[in-house]
């Protein structure tokens, strides 16, 4: 039997500065290749609405997970992980949290639910240092693996289905 023995703890969550910063550099380096490129390559107008469209369109995909604030906080409560949202409602009810980068200060977690698709999030020491401990400790410190979550840490659509089959399935019939 597996016990957990993480206390209980709310974290807040949010984008954070690194991951924020490195968006911003990557775009600026992308937008001073084409800037390069521009003045470099005699291309026609076609091609050149062509690249600036496509810098147009990576700058705003680079920019997408900055545009909503959905999960405000991660919550363990000593059974099992789930979030919250704006005005303290629930996102998420039960979910499974996978760590995926580990920097000490920085982490990057991907959380896995039955209710909605699989969320990363950036968890920084700064935004609350007298839980990041707690927070740790309970991440690491992770019960059984549900039914929902493969062995390598992706949501298991198969384990998903075989589930929901079991529980409509008929019981076998009784051997003689």
């Amino acid at each position: 039997m597996h016990k957990h023995s993480a206390p209980a703890v709310t974290y807040p969550v949010g984008h954070a500065r690194a991951a924020r910063a490195a968006a911003v550099v990557l775009g600026m380096a992308g937008a001073a290749a084409v800037a390069l490129w521009w003045i470099q390559v005699d291309a026609s107008a076609g091609r050149r609405a062509g690249v600036l469209a496509a810098l147009g369109l990576s700058l705003a995909l680079a920019g997408w997970p900055y545009r909503s604030r959905g999960v405000q906080a991660l919550r363990w409560d000593g059974q099992a992980w789930s979030t919250e949202g704006p005005a303290r409602a629930a996102v998420y009810g039960s979910a499974h949290v996978v760590v995926h980068l580990d920097f000490q200060f920085l982490m990057l977690v991907r959380l896995l639910t039955l209710d909605g698709p699989a969320r990363w999030l950036w968890l920084e020491q700064k935004r609350a240092p007298a839980q990041w401990p707690m927070l740790r400790r309970a991440l690491y410190a992770q019960p059984p693996r549900p039914a929902h979550v493969a062995a390598d840490g992706t949501a298991a659509d198969a384990a998903i289905q075989v589930t929901a089959d079991r529980a409509t399935a008929q019981p076998p019939p009784p051997h003689p």
